[in-house]
C-alpha cells in the first residue's frame, strides 16, 4: 500500500510534476511544461511537520528527525525525501519531495520532440557507451543528470554487469529491467563508500555507477578505476572543460601530481545536461560535451567538441586521439564541425 500524501497526493500522482517543496507554510511545485510557481491550497498549521513525523515512521524511512538529528533522507515510493526540523530552520519543518521515475525519462523520441539534443548527439551517446568509455555527467541541481547516466547505461549490453553505488536507489534501474546483471549497494555507516568500492573491486563488474560523486568519495571512484570496470557519476560542476580539476578538489591526494593525468587516463568524457525557464516553461538540454585524453608525451589534452548556448549550436572536430580511438574499435562515428542557430 502506497504512502498517504494527503492533500499533495494529487501532487505525488501528477506524471507533470517533478518537485514538490514547502518551507512549512507555502508549496511550490515544479513542472515538466510550466515551470516552477506556487501552488494555492490551504496548508494547515502543523501539516507538513505531521506529514514530516509519518515520513520517518514509515518502515521504508524509518528514521528520527528531531534536534539531535535535524536532516532526513529517504526513498519511498520512487520518491526522494528530504526534510529538515524545525529545530534547524527557523521558517519551520521543511519537505522536498522528488520523484524518481522507474521509466526512461530522456529517450531519442523526447530528445527530437523537446530539443534536447540532435539526433547525431544521441548517435555520439550511443557510440560513447559502444566504446566502453567512463564518463561523468556534470551539471547544477534539477539538470536531469542522473537521468541522462540511467539512459546511456541502457545502451550497455544486456549481459553486461553494472553495480550502483548510492545512499538511496534513485536510479530504480533493476525495477526497469528486473532480468538484467545488477547489483544495488546502499551506503551507510557500516558500508560507507570506500568499502562499497572494495566490495566493487572484487565484483567484476562491467560498470560501476556512483549515483553521485561529493566529498571524499571521489577517491573511492578512483580506487574503482584502477580495476577493469567503466565508471559513470554525476558531479556539480557547470564547465565540462574544468571535470578534472573538480576531482581534484574534492579529492584528499589533492597534491599527487599525477593525479591529473590518472583522471584523462580514465574519465574519457564529461557531459553537462542545463536547463532554463523560457517562457514560464522549464527547458533541459546538453549543454557541453568534453572528452580527455593524454598525449604521446603524456601531457593531459582536453576539447570541447559540443556546446549549446541561447543562440547557436556548436559542434566542434573530433580529436585525432578519438578518431584513431573509435577507428580501433570498428565504430563509425559521423561528427563534424557545424554551427546551428537556434
Amino acid at each position: 500500500m502506497s504512502f498517504d500524501f494527503g492533500i499533495l497526493q494529487p501532487l505525488v500522482n501528477d506524471p507533470m510534476i517533478t518537485d514538490i517543496d514547502s518551507n512549512g507554510t507555502t508549496i511550490y511545485i515544479s513542472h515538466i511544461e510550466n515551470g516552477k510557481y506556487q501552488y494555492e491550497c490551504e496548508l494547515e498549521d502543523g501539516f507538513i511537520e505531521n506529514l514530516v513525523n509519518r515520513l520517518c515512521n514509515a518502515k521504508e524511512i524509518n528514521q528520527q528527525i528531531n534536534f539531535e538529528h535535524p536532516v532526513l533522507d529517504g526513498e519511498i515510493d520512487g520518491l526522494r525525501i528530504h526534510a529538515t526540523s524545525k529545530t534547524f530552520s527557523v521558517s519551520g519543518t521543511t519537505l522536498r519531495i522528488r520523484k524518481n521515475p522507474v521509466e526512461l525519462v530522456i529517450t531519442r523520441q523526447m530528445a527530437k520532440k523537446t530539443g534536447y539534443c540532435q539526433d547525431i548527439v544521441f548517435d555520439l551517446l550511443q557510440t560513447i557507451v559502444k566504446a566502453k568509455m567512463s564518463v561523468l555527467f556534470g551539471g547544477e541541481v534539477g539538470t536531469g543528470k542522473t537521468q541522462l547516466m540511467k539512459t546511456m547505461l541502457s545502451y550497455t549490453p544486456s549481459e553486461a554487469g553494472i553495480v550502483f553505488i548510492s545512499d538511496i536507489d534513485e536510479m530504480r534501474f533493476l525495477e526497469l529491467y528486473p532480468q538484467r546483471n545488477v547489483v544495488q549497494y546502499i551506503v551507510n555507516p557500516i558500508m560507507d563508500y570506500k568499502k562499497s568500492a572494495s566490495c566493487v573491486l572484487r565484483d567484476s563488474a562491467d560498470y560501476v555507477c556512483f549515483q553521485e560523486v561529493r566529498d571524499s568519495a571521489v577517491d573511492d571512484l578512483f580506487l574503482v578505476l584502477s580495476s577493469s570496470a567503466r565508471v559513470t557519476a554525476t558531479v556539480h560542476l557547470k564547465n565540462a572543460l574544468l571535470m578534472p580539476q573538480r576531482l581534484i578538489q574534492l579529492s584528499e591526494n589533492k597534491n599527487d601530481h599525477h593525479l591529473l593525468s590518472t583522471i584523462h587516463d580514465y574519465i574519457q568524457c564529461c557531459i553537462v545536461p542545463e536547463k532554463e525557464i523560457m517562457n514560464g516553461k522549464t527547458i533541459r538540454y546538453i549543454g557541453q560535451i568534453a572528452l580527455f585524453w593524454n598525449d604521446e608525451n603524456g601531457v593531459p589534452q582536453k576539447q570541447l567538441i559540443y556546446e549549446r548556448t541561447k543562440t547557436e549550436i556548436k559542434r566542434y572536430a573530433l580529436p585525432r586521439y578519438f578518431q584513431e580511438f573509435f577507428k580501433k574499435q570498428n565504430l563509425k562515428i559521423d561528427w563534424s564541425e557545424h554551427v546551428e542557430k537556434i
